[in-house]
């Protein structure tokens, strides 16, 4: 079962790392910050993420974004989510990026993904192979067998 759960967060921290890269190709407008902060609320409450939100004009149609870039967030210090929420000043001019054929999506940074996205591919695939190998070991050991009996 771990085995599984591994796989799913694999695939979908894979996933993101593909969605950084195809969104090189999508088109971008000019947008505006409209708010940008340090936010407490990962885990139990004490550490803090970067929130960022953007204005945005495609077609007419004004949208308001909040991704900055494509992967896992992460939560860490107050003060590691400061430095990131200040390079984005609100009222600032920035490049959005948006998928064109859903233009509600939408990020700051595209290319490349957030560091904590590595590390949570790592760990995954870690624990996924270590879990197969126990599963292996087990197996063959006969102790999976016996107990069916």
């Amino acid at each position: 079962m771990t085995a599984l759960f591994m796989l799913w967060g694999l695939t979908c921290y894979v996933g993101a790392v593909a969605s950084a890269y195809t969104a090189k190709k999508w088109p971008s407008v000019q947008g505006t910050i409209i708010s940008s902060r340090a936010v407490r609320g990962c885990g139990k409450g004490t550490s803090y993420y970067p929130a960022v939100q953007y204005r945005y004009v495609v077609g007419g149609v004004t949208y308001t974004g909040s991704r900055i870039a494509f992967g896992n967030v992460g939560c860490g210090s107050e003060g590691e989510a400061k430095v990131i929420a200040d390079e984005y000043v609100v009222n600032a001019a920035v490049l959005v990026y948006f998928n064109s054929g859903q233009p509600s999506d939408a990020s700051l940074v595209v290319g490349q993904v957030l560091d904590d996205t590595w590390l949570g591919i790592v760990m995954m695939s870690v624990i996924f192979i270590g879990s197969i190998w126990f599963a292996f070991r087990v197996f063959v050991s006969g102790q999976f067998i016996g107990r069916l009996k």
